[in-house]
């Protein structure tokens, strides 16, 4: 027997079931397997004996750990446990109910030498609590309630305990990634490797288990359910920051639990009149005994309304009849469902040697509606080893149907449709059956309806090669990436990760990383190593299971130029005015900026040299533009701004998705929110270091991508004499009647430019020399031409002096021994001197 078991605790309705089940996947053994009264069992005659009810959010009868009824309840979880002992593979226990009732397992785990490791399982209140409303009937503040009875319960249980968090939206979002997190953080190995079972699991985890949405929670009970929100993020702080440090390799250690609902200290009104200090989990814990108070006076209509669900005919069960040398010749054993959710029922064969000449029966639902098998077994109870198994559409010709049922047609699944008779499926007999103990499993889902089959009409056809579910958020650097995420997130629902994980700005604040959507990604599942800041092309096959083992869309940030990795997946690429992103761009690199450099110096250098990781801007966007449209959607920052709707339709046509929200969170409402981070959201905060000769100089290396993205009306004369031919800009001229003062200021700007570029030209990498030549020999041959058509003017200027000393320095000298490169011409090209001084007279 294995000495340790997970423990799986957190709030009903939060997907213990679900993760449980996929636990089982991962070849772990539940402890309630082999168990004919299974914990849930043992749970609810607690319940019962304690005359206290699941909905109960109140505190249990004082001093029940002595009752009679804990004892009773103690020889059977003695028993469960007992029933394990010849299990050698990895236990686990997994119950909704389990942290309430957690001090009497605590002992009898402690007694049967096994250490739990705790899973912590949490989801959104606002989510829990409407789902816990319409299953368990009650109104939703007192599904609230109930949700912090069970928070308060698992808390206390994890004190001083090793415990990983898991949520419920990691959960369904990513399944394979955050089971193999939760084996990193629990420091053991599944059995079965998760990635090699991610087909099955994304079958399993569904994005419709997920039937109530946060975000669609209506806005009064927002308002009213606040403090139940603060607490589930206190509670996720601690996760975060072991995640953005990068140290979630193991267990955490709760030492404090009252420190959590101490911190949510929204839980309770602030009381204003007294300066004491609150005991904020003193009053949490008398707020729920008074509630606790009031639900005992309803005891007797909740024992009515379990006598009435229990009667015939308000619920679903399944039996299988074993044969028998009894004197009724059979045993039937009965199980309950739950309507429309896989079941997994595991039942020792009484006597196998039997089922040679009687078969099994299975009677899957015991009224109208619809069953779905996935698989039935005869397995060695003692090693597992599968007699024979039932789990294609061949083996399951095998089994003879009785009763007024259909059969319908399906590639995976035995699907069956009663509408009359009793419905029987017998299995055939076993003639080559062993003589040893022989377990009985069926994985099985039933409804009353039809809506099994509805969703199995999909599955007829064969399954064709999914498409690729990654899908990258590509922009140059402070190019409205973080406020597209912020949409997707808000607007859509769907969280994103980051190659470089954002653990400096993004990732270190909590409440930025919430209203982005921003998740850690744990990359060294897929690359072997700590970062993807510098992913190469040839890395890219790597990230084949984002692409094709995820049941959703994965969304990752990069400011990463084009490259052929990206050639699989979608991008959504968005853009903005280059000057407001080199701008907001220095202000990023000055603030960690480590050589005293200004805000002005590191401005030139991004302009003139662009950035060691991202390059130049205009590049990084040519890059993006110059490849196929069909798989990148195109978003302009200050239109995302100003036309929120449009944005939306875009983006939900470009990944076939519907948003879940249509308002918009305000820049007044992300500042609340971090107005360090959300600096100033202004649409024109460039101009402040953009004077004309930067501007301008902006213009001579950019202009033509300007043009391309639709930034091509700015006024300026350096801007029209690039966009036009000499002759036309000479008759512009003559129009407007240059003076020689104007001229004279343009001569003034031009040498300026040359200034600012001739202090960084010795950063100029080599890879983008011939770029940065092409773009200054063509505007120095435009604006020579523009000033030969002024020769009128009778006056003579110098700028011709520094531009020669510019495009003769070292960077752009060309020899033809050497054969390197200037002006974007090759070896061999015949070269001539730009002229070393133009008179004007």
């Amino acid at each position: 027997m294995s000495n340790s078991i997970i423990t799986v605790i957190g709030t009903p309705k939060n997907g213990i079931s679900i993760l449980g089940q996929c636990l089982r996947m991962l070849g772990m053994t539940s402890i309630d397997d082999q168990a004919q009264t299974d914990a849930s069992t043992i749970h609810s005659l607690l319940f019962q004996d304690l005359d206290h009810s699941p909905t109960m959010a109140g505190p249990l009868p004082q001093g029940w750990m002595q009752s009679p009824c804990a004892k009773r309840a103690r020889q059977r979880i003695n028993a469960l446990i007992a029933n394990c002992r010849n299990e050698t593979g990895s236990l686990f226990l997994a119950d909704p109910f389990l942290c309430r009732f957690m001090p009497l397992w605590a002992e009898a785990l402690q007694e049967a030498g096994l250490a739990s490791r705790f899973v912590l399982m949490v989801r959104h209140p606002w989510e829990a609590a409407p789902s816990l409303a319409r299953v368990e009937n009650i109104d939703l503040a007192k599904a609230h309630l109930l949700w912090l009875a069970h928070v308060r319960d698992a808390l206390h249980a994890c004190q001083d305990q090793g415990y990983v968090l898991v949520t419920f939206d990691q959960l369904l979002a990513d399944p394979v990634s955050t089971l193999v997190r939760m084996g990193t953080e629990l420091n053991m190995a599944w059995p079965n490797d998760p990635w090699s079972f991610s087909s099955s699991l994304l079958d399993f985890i569904q994005p419709r288990l997920k039937r109530h949405h946060a975000s669609n929670l209506p806005d009064k009970d927002k308002q009213k359910f606040h403090a139940y929100e603060r607490l589930y993020k206190e509670i996720r702080r601690g996760q975060w920051a072991g995640m953005a440090e990068g140290n979630a390799v193991e267990p955490r250690q709760l030492q404090n639990p009252n420190a959590t609902l101490q911190t949510a200290k929204g839980i309770m009104p602030a009381q204003s009149s007294t300066t004491e200090t609150t005991d904020w989990p003193d009053l949490v814990e008398s707020l729920l005994d008074v509630i606790g108070q009031y639900e005992k006076q309803a005891a007797s209509r909740l024992t009515e309304q379990k006598r009435i669900a229990a009667e015939p005919g308000h619920s679903l069960f399944a039996q299988v009849v074993f044969p028998s040398t009894r004197k009724r010749g059979e045993i039937v054993e009965t199980i309950p469902l739950i309507a429309d959710e896989w079941q997994h029922i595991t039942l020792p064969v009484p006597e196998p040697i039997l089922l040679r000449d009687k078969p099994i029966i299975l009677k899957p639902l015991n009224t109208n509606g619809t069953v779905m098998i996935s698989v039935l077994k005869l397995v060695k109870l003692t090693i597992g080893e599968v007699l024979w198994a039932a789990q294609t559409p061949q083996d399951f010709e095998a089994l003879k149907l009785s009763g007024t049922v259909l059969r319908m047609p399906d590639l995976d699944n035995f699907i069956l449709l009663a509408t009359g008779d009793e419905l029987c499926v017998c299995l055939p007999l076993m003639g080559k059956l062993p003589d040893c103990p022989v377990g009985f499993e069926v994985w099985m889902r039933a409804c009353r309806g039809q809506q099994i089959i509805h969703r199995s009409i999909g599955y007829r056809q064969p399954r064709q090669k999914r498409s690729s579910n990654l899908v990258w958020l590509a922009s140059y650097p402070r190019s409205g990436n973080t406020l597209l995420r912020i949409i997707l997130n808000h607007n859509f629902g769907l969280k994103s990760y980051s190659i470089y994980n954002d653990n400096s700005d993004i990732g270190k604040i909590f409440e930025v990383s919430e209203v982005v959507g921003h998740q850690f990604m744990h990359w060294p599942l897929f690359l072997g190593k700590q970062h993807a800041s510098k992913l190469q092309p040839k890395e890219f096959e790597q990230l084949d299971p984002l692409r094709y083992k995820t049941q959703n869309l994965k969304l990752v940030k990069t400011h990463s130029p084009y490259h052929e990795g990206f050639a699989k997946d979608k991008v959504i690429y968005i853009y903005r005015d280059g000057r407001a992103a080199l701008r907001s761009f220095a202000s990023y690199k000055d603030k960690f900026n480590q050589n005293n450099r200004s805000l002005s110096e590191l401005l030139d250098t991004l302009l003139c040299c662009g950035d060691n990781m991202f390059g130049l801007w205009s590049e990084h966007a040519l890059s993006w533009m110059q490849h196929p449209k069909d798989k990148i959607l195109f978003l302009k920052f200050e239109d995302v701004v100003s036309d929120f709707n449009t944005t939306f339709k875009k983006i939900a046509a470009f990944l076939e998705i519907d948003p879940v929200r249509t308002d918009v969170l305000s820049f007044q409402q992300l500042q609340a929110i971090n107005a360090d981070f959300f600096r100033k959201g202004q649409k024109k905060s460039w101009q402040d270091l953009f004077d004309d000769a930067r501007n301008a100089l902006f213009w001579i290396l950019n202009h033509e991508t300007m043009s391309a993205l639709g930034y091509d009306n700015d006024q300026h004369l350096i801007c029209e004499t690039l966009k036009t031919s000499g002759q036309k800009v000479a008759r512009n001229s003559q129009k407007r009647g240059y003076s020689v003062e104007c001229l004279m200021e343009f001569d003034q700007i031009l040498q300026e430019c040359a200034g600012i570029f001739s202090k960084n030209i010795d950063k100029v990498l080599n890879s983008k020399r011939l770029l940065i030549g092409k773009q200054l020999r063509k505007a120095y041959l435009q604006f020579l031409d523009f000033f030969k058509t002024h020769a009128s003017q009778g006056s003579v200027y110098g700028w011709t002096n520094k531009w020669d000393a510019l495009l003769n320095n070292k960077i752009f000298l060309y020899t033809v021994s050497q054969k390197k490169i200037i002006w974007g011409l090759r070896n061999g090209d015949e070269i001539t001197s730009p002229s070393r001084r133009i008179d004007l007279g």
